[in-house]
C-alpha cells in the first residue's frame, strides 16, 4: 500500500472514530409524539454536534451531523423530513441521590 493511500485510510479512521459510534446503546433525550401509538426519539451526542433518530420500538437511525436551518435552527433529516429541535420534548434524567 502507498503512503498517500494509508494517510487517506488514517484520516478517514480518525474521522469514524471522532463519531459517537461507541455509544451503542439508545439513551433518548428527547421525543415527538406522532400518534397515539408513539413517536420519534432522538439522542444527542456528548459533544451536541450529532444525533440520532429513532422510531417506536425500531432499531436507531445512523448517527447524522445536526444541521442549521437560519430560520428555524438545528434539525436532523429522517427520510429526507427535517426534524427541527425544538420540536422534541426534552427528557430529563431522574437522579436517585437526594
Amino acid at each position: 500500500m502507498d503512503g498517500k493511500r494509508t494517510k487517506q485510510l488514517l484520516i478517514f479512521r480518525n474521522i469514524i472514530m471522532s463519531r459517537p459510534d461507541a455509544k451503542l446503546e439508545f439513551e433518548s433525550h428527547g421525543y415527538w409524539p406522532l400518534s397515539n401509538f408513539g413517536g420519534l426519539q432522538i439522542q444527542i451526542s456528548d459533544c451536541g454536534s450529532w444525533a440520532r433518530l429513532k422510531w417506536f420500538d425500531d432499531p436507531p437511525q445512523p448517527w447524522q451531523e445536526i444541521k442549521h436551518a437560519v430560520v428555524k435552527g438545528e434539525y436532523v433529516t429522517l427520510y429526507s423530513q427535517r426534524y427541527y429541535l425544538f420540536e422534541f420534548t426534552r427528557i430529563n434524567s431522574v437522579s436517585n441521590d437526594q
